[in-house]
């Protein structure tokens, strides 16, 4: 996928978004947020997991990093032309970091492991911003899907990421949460980051 995305020169920054997902804001407004800055974007959670207690499946990573080393971020991610570049350049040899030895450690590991220790393996974080780019309402829980997205959902989602996610598939969006997205209700935002701060 990025190799094809890389064949159009225009194409400077690349994101990845589960499908499940809607934007909190307008085209250009989001576009903007995206391309205002010369970063790769993604959320960087480097002790948000146990290696040794509930995430025993990334344990064999400390046979091959230091535990500093091994970055965690969301699956979602806005990244540079040239940290793609490298991903795809450097696509084996990324693989057999990750897999040294396919036949005794049969290491499987998701993008939330590879994007970020490989950036941090390249000497690259500085050139990363660690935002939120998919913000999640687990309040009902972690497998329970949105089914009517209402102001509320995108004032939440809008303080600190681009999208909101675990959207369901015949989702509905609320008249007033439209305008929001749309940049037409700023003063609805204004009360509900009032709100927040009088907690």
């Amino acid at each position: 996928m990025y190799s094809k995305a890389l064949g159009d020169k225009k194409n400077n920054k690349f994101m990845i978004l589960n499908q499940d997902s809607i934007p909190v804001f307008s085209f250009s407004e989001t576009y903007k947020r995206i391309m205002e800055h010369d970063h790769s974007i993604v959320n960087i959670k480097p002790n948000s997991f146990n290696i040794d207690g509930r995430d025993r499946r990334y344990q064999q990573l400390k046979n091959f990093f230091d535990r500093d080393d091994i970055i965690q971020t969301a699956q979602q991610s806005v990244l540079l032309r040239k940290h793609v570049q490298m991903f795809v350049d450097e696509q084996e040899q990324i693989i057999k970091t990750f897999q040294p030895d396919p036949i005794n450690f049969p290491l499987r590991y998701p993008s939330e492991i590879i994007i970020g220790t490989t950036l941090k393996q390249k000497g690259l974080l500085d050139e990363v911003i660690n935002r939120c780019i998919q913000y999640e309402d687990l309040s009902t829980g972690n497998e329970n899907q949105i089914g009517l997205v209402g102001f509320n959902h995108i004032l939440d989602a809008q303080q600190n990421c681009l999208f909101l996610g675990r959207i369901s598939n015949d989702c509905l969006v609320d008249s007033k949460a439209k305008l929001i997205i749309q940049g037409k209700d700023i003063e609805a935002g204004r009360r509900k980051l009032l709100q927040n701060l009088e907690l």
